[in-house]
């Protein structure tokens, strides 16, 4: 299984076995990394932990709770915030200042957290990482539909993926929006949007249903205008070589 992930300075790799990472400079040199997957090895998944894996809308939160650490804290920040929301209303919440500017010690830190996780890995550098988002697109598409990485095969490939984890954002967001009219708090809106979110995001031919083509489609429209830019040649010729170690790598794995 092939994967990659965009980041402001290059592009991420990963397959079964290898990852692979380039990055570039500012006077467009790069270098690449290629690492062998250890944790296949050494990691074992608990028996309840396995078991929460097969339970649909369940599954969607604990793996996220598992691999994102800042939509971690945002969702503990937003469940702080609707516990104050609650028993804000008591007067004897309101009366209680060491009890209010506890709770706030602990929740403006981690905020300031996830806000600057977010600026860090996203919004620095915006328009880098949206480049190096279309390149790391166009070259797994190209891969996939020619089995080959010629050059003009990989510009002309298209920069929408349909396992793109955007995607999954822009579901998200609209199931937020959709069940904010009728749940009260964000902390419940914010676990349920996520699970059906999730659920449709891995639906086997989800993108060809009727009613959810609508959504995978506007999904697919965002991810072209707004999380993915046309590469340059430079980013896109870095992409390919970083694409061709993994599949060099991998090679000789089997052949081993």
């Amino acid at each position: 299984m092939i994967n990659g992930n965009a980041r402001n300075d290059g592009v991420f790799f990963g397959s079964d076995n290898y990852s692979v990472h380039f990055s570039m400079e500012k006077d467009l040199s790069y270098k690449v990394h290629v690492l062998k997957n250890i944790s296949k090895k050494v990691k074992t998944i608990g028996v309840f932990k396995s078991f929460l894996y097969k339970i649909p809308f369940i599954r969607g939160v604990v793996v996220q709770f598992e691999q994102n650490k800042a939509y971690s804290i945002m969702f503990l920040a937003i469940f702080i915030l609707d516990i104050i929301n609650i028993f804000g209303k008591e007067e004897s919440f309101e009366n209680n200042d060491t009890l209010f500017y506890g709770i706030l010690i602990i929740l403006v830190p981690m905020i300031l957290y996830s806000l600057i996780y977010l600026f860090k890995k996203v919004l620095f550098k915006l328009k880098n990482t949206l480049q190096f988002h279309g390149a790391e697109h166009k070259v797994i598409n190209a891969y996939k539909k020619h089995r080959n990485l010629n050059f003009e095969d990989v510009k002309n490939a298209s920069r929408i993926s349909r396992w793109c984890g955007t995607e999954l954002s822009v579901f998200f967001i609209i199931f937020f929006a959709a069940f904010s009219l009728f749940l009260k708090y964000d902390s419940i809106k914010f676990l349920i949007s996520f699970s059906f979110a999730y659920e449709i995001f891995n639906l086997k031919n989800g993108e060809k249903l009727p009613i959810l083509s609508i959504l995978f489609k506007f999904g697919y429209y965002c991810q072209e205008k707004l999380f993915t830019k046309e590469p340059t040649d430079e980013q896109l010729k870095a992409s390919i070589d970083a694409f061709k170690m993994l599949l060099e790598a991998e090679r000789k794995d089997k052949i081993a």
